[in-house]
């Protein structure tokens, strides 16, 4: 009986004395002016910092002012695609209308010169 309490009680005596880390990895330790922690935000299936919603690791925080500019740079982004779209469906409409009028004046030129042959 006293062997097993000795034993017992330097186990919990070891255990109560040596404070063991609950992960490998630090927590909450915040890096490069980020004020939340890698992974604390998810978009798109990418992790990324909730602060700045930077998804790439290790990055500076650039906080509110870089939200902002990643919203403006997206919407000009879109602003660049719909003009685009827009120039190419009117650029088709340009090349329908010319490949018409090129039809139209060919026949013209053909029919011209057959009537021109038959009158001579």
């Amino acid at each position: 009986m006293c062997i097993d309490e000795c034993c017992n009680c330097s186990v919990q005596r070891y255990l109560q004395e040596t404070v063991l880390p609950r992960s490998k990895y630090e927590e909450d330790v915040f890096i490069n002016n980020h004020t939340t922690v890698w992974g604390s935000w998810w978009k798109d299936h990418q992790w990324g910092y909730k602060c700045c919603k930077q998804m790439i690791r290790n990055s500076y925080c650039t906080g509110a002012a870089g939200i902002k500019a990643a919203e403006a740079a997206t919407d000009l982004m879109k602003a660049n695609i719909d003009r685009k779209e827009a120039t190419k469906g009117l650029s088709q409409f340009c090349l329908l209308l010319l490949d018409l009028a090129w039809t139209q004046l060919s026949s013209w030129v053909i029919g011209r010169q057959f009537n021109l042959n038959i009158n001579n």
